[in-house]
């Protein structure tokens, strides 16, 4: 029954790639030496990949076919075992995840939802001093050098009226590596301070090259807001002495809440900043060292806190210590999203759960950006993305699909 043979392989072939990146996610969200990384990523993406093709090849070339046999016990028992174990998986973890990827995900944001699309080709180009930023360059459909300049409303609950309408201007993964020219990032910077946000927060991943670091005072230094320019370092700010880029950021007038906590008074009221960098970067700031607990309304409520984290598998740390809001990158979307799916590989312990956009566990709301760039020059179906964020406190919340939202808006 040759078709039976091929649906079963097929099937394992399924559980096979998703049993591979499902490993890659993981190690990629760990605190692991970049070459080390690098050395068991890769060949456990082309094992992902290639596998059932090579395995289907093998056993031909053998006379061990898997499609069209009628007694498998001819054939080892471990390549049995390994098949059966990946049809298993495949049958079991694919239908609810297919699910979930087909479904609205829930996102508690206002009905106003709008993206502004730049092609900022014309404002820098990769440059071409190697053969795969040249082949990346010229794949059909490859967005990297375009942006969305996103507009979205987040309701917090504890939010008080006297701070109703603030806006941040989330910035992500800037990936300063040369691969892009400076031109690009000074676009992206002027389309920032257009969008005349309260507070600016970078989440990570911001300088990579010890070539680019007089970058940051170039570019970052304009960055400017009326209640300041705030960020945290991510797992690729630590390929160099990540204490220069702090003092360079710091002393071009951005405030640094790596492991610590900042409070700020706007009309009266009390919002404090708290930066995660972890795994890569330790420690969090530490709750105990919370600056005001007390409330600073005539209601009694508490101060509204705000999380700025890198990684979005710190959602449970936010959550556990009842943050209203948390900003986070790290996984660029995915950079790939297919139709409808939408991406496959992300470097999260929770796997694309918390690819991109705003996700709401009580008491917690975050907001993932799809990030500036990355080290790996490909966009497909999943832009660059630049984010004005405006906190509400008394707004309906929507069930809205990130994805429908931004098409629908064109």
């Amino acid at each position: 029954m040759p078709a039976v043979d091929l649906a079963i392989y097929a099937v394992a072939a399924m559980g096979h790639a998703a049993l591979w990146i499902v490993a890659v996610n993981h190690l990629q969200a760990r605190n692991v030496p970049r070459r080390i990384l690098e050395a068991i990523c890769w060949p456990m993406r082309f094992i992902a990949v290639l596998a059932p093709v090579g395995l289907l090849v093998a056993s031909r070339y053998y006379d061990l076919s898997l499609v069209g046999r009628t007694d498998w016990s001819t054939i080892p028992w471990g390549v049995v075992f390994y098949v059966g174990f990946c049809a298993l998986i495949a049958l079991v973890a694919l239908p609810p995840w297919l699910v979930w990827a087909l479904r609205h995900q829930q996102a508690q944001v206002t009905d106003h939802h709008a993206v502004v699309r730049h092609d900022l080709s014309t404002h820098g180009q990769v440059t071409h001093h190697s053969l795969k930023n040249r082949l990346l360059a010229s794949l059909p459909g490859n967005e990297f050098l375009h942006l969305d300049v996103t507009e979205k409303s987040l309701a917090l609950k504890h939010l008080p009226a006297e701070l109703d309408g603030l806006t941040i201007a989330h910035l992500s993964d800037l990936h300063f590596t040369g691969d892009i020219a400076a031109g690009w990032y000074h676009e992206v910077i002027r389309l920032t301070l257009e969008l005349d946000a309260d507070l600016i927060v970078i989440t990570g991943d911001i300088v990579e090259e010890p070539e680019c670091i007089p970058w940051l005072a170039e570019i970052c230094g304009p960055l400017r807001a009326r209640h300041g320019v705030y960020f945290v370092l991510g797992n690729h700010d630590t390929r160099i002495d990540y204490r220069i880029t702090r003092q360079e950021l710091t002393a071009v007038g951005l405030v640094d809440l790596g492991g610590r906590w900042h409070a700020l008074e706007i009309n009266g009221q009390t919002l404090l900043l708290a930066g995660n960098e972890l795994p890569w970067i330790r420690p969090a700031a530490d709750p105990r060292d919370c600056p005001a607990t007390e409330s600073t309304s005539d209601d009694g409520a508490r101060p509204v806190r705000i999380c700025v984290a890198h990684s979005p598998d710190q959602f449970p740390w936010a959550r556990e210590h009842g943050f209203d809001l948390m900003l986070a990158g790290h996984t660029h979307g995915g950079q790939i999203r297919l139709p409808l799916v939408g991406p496959i590989v992300c470097p999260s312990k929770f796997g694309v759960r918390y690819a991109s956009g705003t996700y709401f566990e009580s008491p917690t709301l975050m907001h993932v950006s799809r990030g500036l760039s990355g080290d790996t020059l490909i966009r497909w179906n999943c832009r660059p993305e630049l984010t004005r964020l405006t906190l509400r406190s008394h707004v309906r919340p929507v069930v809205e699909d990130e994805q429908q939202a931004a098409c629908s808006s064109h």
